[in-house]
């Protein structure tokens, strides 16, 4: 697995890492596309300044990471959405939740540092530092879906090992999921997540990026957070680059389509071509 993505970091695009690479003289050509991970560091501000990196080309922008990577920031810039679970950011402002809740720091990653607590007595008898607590909902099933701007790329139901991944862990100790593949046009709530994604994007204008989400027990859709920083393994950077290239081969379907449809619907197994062009298929 490891030299699989190894070769797609070499052979497939460029990666400048800023502990590595920073202050080295790199080839850098800033007319390229960047997926982004740098956030507000001081280098990665500094790379972006030096080789004069244009937000034009960019997927992801500092100052839109900085609120997904934070998820009270988030929640309060979406506290009136349909899909934020009641939240609040004082430890004694969750008297006012329906318990259970979960705890979570605001920087916290892999599920570190998250507990569940089923009383406020509970929660008070925790040593854990907190900065979000929020309404635990009856879940069902857990999906991570990558995007690229508005568009769904890649949807992963994360599996747990354990029958309740987080109340079953230590707060120490990582999430355990096993991130398993979905067929897009089986799932009966993208509807939802396209409308999510279309809110999300109208405040935040993120290029590459992931929802976690959460379907309970009713249906209902619950962004549980948002990442900016999304792991990029080489059967998931194959697939982005698929996507980036669509939006040069749309224009050119449409053409084709357009002035050699007779021998086009000759073909048996063609590809249907207008659907492509809607969106409603891809090429992979």
């Amino acid at each position: 697995y490891g030299k699989i993505n190894d070769v797609c970091l070499d052979n497939l695009f460029n990666a400048f890492y800023a502990k590595g690479d920073y202050k080295k003289d790199l080839d850098v050509d800033p007319k390229l596309p960047l997926i982004y991970y740098g956030g507000n560091s001081k280098e990665g501000l500094d790379f972006l300044k030096r080789y004069n990196v244009s937000e034009d080309v960019m997927y992801n922008l500092p100052e839109a990471m900085k609120v997904s990577g934070n998820k009270s920031d988030f929640y309060k810039m979406f506290k009136d959405a349909d899909f934020i679970p009641k939240a609040v950011y004082k430890k004694e402002d969750a008297k006012d939740l329906q318990f259970p809740i979960i705890a979570k720091p605001d920087d916290g990653h892999s599920g570190l540092g998250i507990e569940i607590f089923d009383t406020y007595e509970d929660l008070e008898k925790s040593k854990g530092k907190f900065e979000n607590y929020s309404e635990a909902k009856d879940l069902d099933k857990e999906f991570r879906v990558l995007l690229m701007n508005e568009d769904p790329v890649l949807v992963h139901e994360r599996v747990s090992l354990n029958e309740n991944e987080i109340k079953d862990k230590e707060a120490d100790e990582q999430t355990e999921f096993t991130y398993v593949d979905q067929d897009m046009s089986k799932l009966d709530f993208m509807d939802k997540v396209n409308d999510i994604c279309k809110k999300v994007r109208k405040k935040l204008k993120l290029g590459l990026w992931s929802i976690d989400l959460m379907i309970d027990k009713s249906g209902d859709c619950w962004v549980a957070e948002i990442n900016s920083a999304s792991g990029m393994a080489a059967d998931k950077m194959v697939r982005v680059y698929v996507k980036v290239y669509e939006e040069y081969i749309k224009p050119i379907y449409k053409i084709n389509l357009k002035e050699n449809a007779s021998q086009i619907k000759r073909s048996k197994c063609r590809v249907n071509y207008q659907d492509i062009i809607d969106g409603k298929e891809t090429i992979l």
